[in-house]
């Protein structure tokens, strides 16, 4: 449409018109200077003569905010503008099913009618067919209901039938108790068909303007809410209204709850359905019958990765002695320039791709142990020195208890934490060893911990230096770095400390003036140490110097020596047979040895990682599985032969421990003379005279409440 009659591609200036006549017509254009066309265009045509004397006084304005353009820009064209009528909720992607075919095929037609009230009307057209048809369907309506009345109102009777039927010899008399004259027919089903549709969601439309001092006021309005509502708290509410809210929430907590162990048991199938594979192997899988029994299956299963703990390290792994399935991780480093935050991750078997339970510590963990009678508790020990305890129960994602600088803390990193086993105690207590020397006794309160300090591991200076250099020993290596520790299982009171100059001290809880025996067998840093579950005097070690010795802890020299030429990491005994045990070295192998097979040689080895040391080994405790893990937070599980857990013939009057204690004797008998006789049940009845005396003398030293140093 044209603004004040000026077409639009000649419309360099716009105008505006001022005085005009009364009598102008509409759409006829006025200058001061009229164009030879306008005035050919005026003639033939009935003009008001007003209008052609008064044509010089229009006047043309320009407007200030005129829009200037070039005369390049007016000659070009401007594209047309289109409106096409679309549909915009029309399907753009429609497929319909071809039965000729028999394959979906896509529809390229798309009906673009939107209608938006459809009212069907119920007035026909007296002379149209749609109106001749209806009154034929009627009268037919009509025709078969009288039809129906007077059959109904006729009387049957034998006599008018014969009567009236006299002339018809054809027709045959039925006997009118068993006929009846009545025709029936099945009601044909009506099939109907409706159709149905989603309404779309309604749309509002809404705009609005935000500014900076908008935005201001919104957020001083917000703080003013907060304040009021803290006030309000603080004032304190009616008890009606507490009282009246307590049910809703108890509601959503109770709704939440079964939410959460709905997922979580959804996530679980989901797994299995994942790896069926792999649970059957875990489960069912057997190795071929053979009868060489030098080498052994070494099956992996599981690989367990936590994206948040893919750049550190696994610093302590331990199963949980209830539940079977459940093993907990902790997640620091052993470089010293790289230690940050750990992890405490608890993972199941029954759920490989997340953790069950994770934690967050402000230092890197370096150990942790479950507790043997409370499962639920998780004790941590920390690579500043903190020891803390953890319950998994607890929705509360804190520790529940930690130690401070105020109850004597560590002040090097707690390198192992270990439960004490008495039940009898209603205090729980647990051990730590740490760098800093000391081995500490921690014992939770209700809302604390209080510290006793068990021993100090002071250094024989007399075995390092000579004479005159003993002062200067004394003076530059006061005590010696614990690195890991473990308790006697049937003499609770003695447990054994290594440490990092390669010694094992063999100490009391009763009595911490000096060590009861020193075991001088490696040139470096003890890594593993743990005592036999079946053999109360028996041992073994690990160390970075390539070996793993085993020990009697009635002498200083140890029994069985084992060379790897590499690192090792951590030894451990399996819990289900007295001769079997597994290292992991740091070049990413996992060995298996079996002594009632063969006292030199390994039974079998698994490379769980190429160019990445291993860090810790646990044995499952109820099945024949093992886990191992690996610098990058990457654990594997790996599952073992089942003929390392052959069972022992019974014998009348001796358990299954003392038989697999005796197993273990007559192994060890053929490399040292300790182990010619056989253990008895107290486990110091028939021992050597020299083992007697010096057993003897652990006991007594223990126990004497009066002994000094």
């Amino acid at each position: 449409m044209w603004g004040n009659n000026v077409p639009p591609n000649q419309g360099k200036k716009r105008t505006s018109l001022t005085q005009v006549p009364m009598g102008i017509r509409r759409g006829h254009r006025m200058s001061l200077a009229p164009l030879h066309r306008d005035e050919e265009s005026l003639q033939g045509e009935d003009v008001n003569p007003m209008v052609q004397t008064c044509s010089s006084a229009v006047l043309r304005v320009k407007p200030k905010d005129q829009l200037q353009l070039s005369p390049e820009e007016l000659k070009k064209r401007m594209p047309p503008r289109i409106l096409y009528p679309q549909n915009p909720r029309a399907p753009k992607n429609l497929a319909l099913y071809s039965f000729k075919e028999k394959l979906f095929k896509r529809d390229e037609q798309i009906e673009q009618t939107a209608f938006h009230l459809v009212v069907d009307g119920a007035l026909l057209h007296v002379e149209s067919q749609e109106a001749m048809d209806q009154e034929e369907f009627w009268r037919q309506r009509e025709e078969e209901a009288a039809r129906k009345r007077s059959i109904e109102s006729v009387d049957i009777s034998i006599e008018d039938d014969v009567q009236q039927n006299n002339g018809d010899e054809g027709r045959v008399l039925r006997n009118q108790f068993n006929y009846g004259d009545r025709a029936s027919q099945t009601a044909t089903q009506t099939i109907r068909e409706r159709g149905a549709a989603t309404r779309p969601p309604p749309t509002v439309p809404f705009s609005g303007t935000v500014n900076r001092w908008m935005i201001y006021d919104a957020y001083v309005e917000e703080l003013n809410a907060q304040s009021r509502s803290e006030q309000e708290k603080a004032a304190g509410q009616p008890e009606e209204e507490e009282k009246g809210h307590q049910p809703s929430q108890r509601k959503d907590a109770d709704c939440l709850s079964s939410m959460k162990w709905a997922v979580k048991l959804t996530e679980r199938v989901v797994n299995h359905n994942t790896e069926i594979e792999t649970y059957h192997k875990f489960k069912y899988h057997k190795e071929p019958a053979s009868g060489d029994n030098s080498t052994t299956v070494v099956l992996p299963l599981w690989q367990f990765q936590f994206s948040k703990v893919k750049k550190k390290d696994v610093t302590g792994l331990k199963w949980n002695p209830r539940y079977p399935d459940l093993f907990a991780a902790g997640y620091g480093s052993y470089e010293f320039q790289k230690h940050g935050p750990g992890f405490v991750c608890c993972y199941s078997l029954k759920n490989t791709v997340y953790p069950e339970y994770f934690w967050r510590t402000e230092a890197a963990v370096c150990s942790l142990d479950w507790h043997p009678h409370n499962p639920s508790l998780l004790a941590v020990g920390l690579y500043d020195g903190t020891v803390m305890v953890f319950d998994v129960q607890s929705k509360n994602r804190k520790p529940t208890h930690w130690s401070t600088v105020r109850v004597n803390k560590h002040t090097d990193p707690v390198w192992d934490v270990r439960w004490d086993n008495d039940n009898s105690s209603s205090t729980l207590r647990f051990y730590s060893v740490s760098g800093d020397g000391r081995v500490t006794s921690w014992s939770l309160m209700k809302n604390k911990l209080e510290s006793e300090e068990v021993t100090l591991l002071k250094l024989d200076n007399s075995q390092m230096s000579t004479g005159k250099d003993t002062a200067d020993a004394t003076a530059l290596i006061g005590v010696a770095a614990g690195t890991c520790f473990d308790f006697n299982p049937s003499q609770p009171h003695i447990f054994l400390v290594g440490t990092v100059e390669g010694r094992i001290f063999k100490c009391s809880k009763n009595y911490s003036g000096q060590y009861l025996q020193t075991y001088e067998g490696h040139d470096m840093s003890v890594t593993g140490l743990e005592w036999n579950p079946f053999h109360p005097r028996i041992f073994i070690s690990s160390s970075s110097d390539w070996t793993v010795k085993i020990w009697d802890h009635s002498t200083s020299v140890p029994v069985l020596s084992f060379d790897f030429e590499v690192p090792v990491a951590d030894v451990r005994w399996a819990p289900y047979s007295s001769t079997v045990f597994a290292a992991a070295t740091a070049d990413g192998t996992v060995h298996i040895y079996d002594l009632e097979v063969n006292r030199r040689a390994r039974l079998g080895s698994y490379k769980v990682t190429g160019d990445l040391c291993l860090t810790r080994l646990s044995f499952n405790p109820t099945n024949t599985i093992l886990i191992a893990a690996e610098e990058g937070g990457k654990i594997t599980t790996l599952k073992l032969s089942s003929t390392l857990n052959k069972p022992v013939e019974p014998e009348d009057g001796k358990t299954e421990a003392q038989l697999r204690t005796e197993k273990l004797n007559s192994v060890l008998a053929m490399v040292s003379d300790l182990f010619q006789s056989p253990l008895p049940s107290d486990g110091n009845a028939n021992l050597p005279a020299a083992l007697q005396a010096v057993c003897d003398a652990d006991h007594n030293m223990a126990s004497s409440p009066q002994a000094s140093s």
